[in-house]
C-alpha cells in the first residue's frame, strides 16, 4: 500500500526583478542625483546642480521647498544617506553629497490639505523622507524579496518529493516573513510551515 505524506513549506526568495522604490511608489519627495557611472534617484533633466537650482529660483526659491542634501557611500555596494554631516559615512575617499531631494511646500499643503504646515506635519514629512530612503538603500542592497507557499508530497512508496506552488508574491522589503509584510498574505491554514530561505 502506497503511503504518502504532505508538508508545507515557505520559501523566501530574494527578488531580482524588483522595481526601484523611486519608480513603483507614490513617493513625497524627489530625489535629484548626479553620479559619473550610475543613475540614482529619480528620472531628470538637470545636467547639474546650478540647472535645479536654478529651476528652484524660477519656481517661487528655496523658501518654497523642504530641501536635503542626499549622500552616497559607494565601496562594494552603495548605501544613501539625507545626514547634515559634512561626512556622513565617516569616509572621505568612497562618500560624498550625490544630489539633493526636494518637496514643494505647495505640494504638502496640498496633500494633507492645510493652509500652514506646522512643526509637527514639517516632522511628518522628514519621516517620510527617512522611510523614502531606507526603502531605496533596501533596494539597492538587494534587500527586497518574494515566497512561494509550497506543498510537499512525499510516497513511501517511490521515495520522491512532489512540489506543488499554491500561492507567491514578491516584492517584500526585508526577509522577515513575519515583519515584511508576507504573513499578512498567508492563509492561517499553512502558517506553521517549514520557513525556507533559498
Amino acid at each position: 500500500m502506497n503511503e504518502t505524506k504532505t508538508k508545507y513549506k515557505l520559501k523566501i526568495i530574494r527578488d531580482d526583478d524588483a522595481e526601484s522604490p523611486r519608480t513603483n511608489c507614490d513617493n513625497l519627495w524627489t530625489f535629484v542625483c548626479w553620479h559619473r557611472r550610475d543613475s540614482y534617484g529619480d528620472k531628470h533633466t538637470f545636467r547639474e546642480s546650478s540647472d535645479f537650482f536654478e529651476w528652484i529660483k524660477d519656481n517661487g526659491g528655496k523658501d518654497e521647498f523642504f530641501l536635503m542634501p542626499v549622500f552616497i557611500y559607494d565601496h562594494s555596494g552603495v548605501c544613501l544617506s539625507t545626514s547634515n554631516a559634512t561626512y556622513p559615512f565617516n569616509d572621505r575617499w568612497d562618500s560624498g553629497q550625490l544630489g539633493w531631494a526636494y518637496v514643494s511646500k505647495k505640494a504638502i499643503r496640498d496633500e494633507w490639505k492645510v493652509k500652514q504646515i506646522s512643526p509637527k506635519l514639517k516632522a511628518t514629512v522628514f519621516k517620510n523622507l527617512e522611510g523614502e530612503i531606507e526603502s531605496y538603500n533596501q533596494y539597492l542592497a538587494g534587500d527586497i524579496y518574494g515566497f512561494q507557499l509550497v506543498e510537499i508530497v512525499h510516497c513511501e512508496h517511490c521515495s520522491r518529493d512532489k512540489e506543488e506552488v499554491l500561492d507567491s508574491c514578491w516584492g517584500f522589503y526585508g526577509s522577515d516573513p513575519k515583519e515584511n509584510g508576507m504573513w499578512e498574505h498567508i492563509s492561517d491554514d499553512y502558517k506553521d510551515a517549514e520557513i525556507v530561505y533559498v
